[in-house]
């Protein structure tokens, strides 16, 4: 929904055109960093709503047996009691832990969504329309993941190597496959191969990118695949994560639609969990172990020497513009000056890098290499 720049009294001077303009993106700029804002408010209340609602069931009958045995009724015997319970309970010491996290996770994006589409004026369901890709294009879309992934991760190696020299270590993502519970090895997959790349999908190539497209399509993909990379709270994710946000957008801005976009970040998902899994299931020291980690290298070896290849082959064929007709109609239509300054100078935006800097410092700071 582009922004009406007439005046009911008559025509408007220049001036005030270009003010409506700046007013109208810093608008959007604090809509999309309110969207990222939200994200993290309700992944935090909601799991706090989840532990304080189970915890206080479960731990009540026993908390109120032991002030009935004992009468003791300090905050700190019965903060024990709770604390001893969320060690020993199956839900939090357990793979089933990732049961609510997938609820809450869906939600935590999904409320967002619907949130930055109404600000906007989009349309959940024009996210999915568009033109058809080639199969040549997805397999160069596919190369092209894998490829800015493995440059990636050989960037985060590079920086834990340069925090390891003074005794600290960038940790990585806490999310582990569980091998201790059926039901949350299921939620697990369920999780990362489905819930996650949709929901994020909907989020940063669906409305965040489709907000931002109409100022510049460039733009919008670097603010989109920035936000995504940091959006993921640790520097072994956010590398990849950011390189593989420009190839999902880029494929978003070719087709018109978060379709591609969608079925490449499952690929993704299920290639890692796929190769965790097998891990988990040998030693170490195992040759089967040995052998899944030299494929996944392997693989990920292959992808980034061929897309280093085809990146000089194509470079004059390969720029962020939309094959698709309406997608061309919709982007880059409106002119604003200095838009990266203008967007990283928004307050909310300013907040919300400097919640998810202060997790990820304070990840380094707690670790001991």
């Amino acid at each position: 929904m582009t922004p009406n720049y007439g005046s009911s009294q008559g025509f408007e001077t220049w001036q005030q055109v270009e003010e409506k303009k700046r007013f109208y993106f810093k608008k959007n700029s604090n809509r999309v960093a309110k969207t990222m804002l939200l994200s993290l408010l309700l992944q935090f209340v909601l799991m706090f709503l989840f532990e304080f609602v189970y915890l206080f069931f479960r731990a009540f009958s026993e908390a109120m047996q032991y002030v009935a045995a004992t009468g003791e009724t300090s905050f700190q015997a019965i903060y024990q009691i709770v604390l001893n319970m969320m060690l020993n309970d199956s839900i939090f010491s357990t793979g089933l832990y990732y049961v609510p996290i997938a609820v809450i996770m869906f939600f935590s994006n999904m409320i967002p969504v619907w949130y930055c589409s109404k600000g906007s004026g989009i349309r959940l369901k024009g996210l999915f329309q568009g033109v058809r890709p080639t199969a040549g294009f997805v397999g160069l879309s596919i190369v092209f993941l894998f490829g800015l992934n493995f440059v990636g991760r050989i960037i985060y190696q590079l920086i834990n190597a340069g925090l390891g020299l003074v005794g600290f270590r960038a940790p990585g993502s806490s999310l582990t496959f569980p091998t201790d519970s059926v039901l949350g090895a299921v939620f697990y997959v369920l999780f990362c191969c489905v819930i996650a790349p949709i929901t994020e999908e909907l989020k940063f190539r669906g409305v965040i990118l489709r907000s931002l497209s109409r100022y510049n399509l460039f733009f919008a993909c670097m603010v989109t695949s920035i936000l995504f990379g940091i959006m993921h709270g640790n520097f072994a994710q956010m590398f990849p994560a950011f390189l593989m946000g420009l190839v999902l957008c880029y494929v978003t801005v070719k087709t018109g639609s978060v379709k591609l976009a969608i079925g490449l970040h499952i690929l993704n998902n299920a290639v890692s969990v796929s190769l965790e899994a097998l891990q988990s299931l040998f030693p170490e020291n195992s040759g089967v172990y040995m052998a899944v980690n030299m494929a996944g290298g392997m693989l990920m070896i292959a992808c980034f020497i061929a897309t280093v290849i085809l990146l000089i082959v194509l470079r004059k064929n390969i720029h962020f513009t939309s094959d698709d007709p309406l997608s061309a109609q919709r982007d880059n239509i409106i002119t604003v000056p200095n838009l990266y300054q203008n967007f990283f100078s928004s307050a909310f935006i300013i907040v919300f890098i400097a919640i998810m800097a202060a997790m990820m410092l304070f990840g380094i700071f707690t670790s001991i290499a």
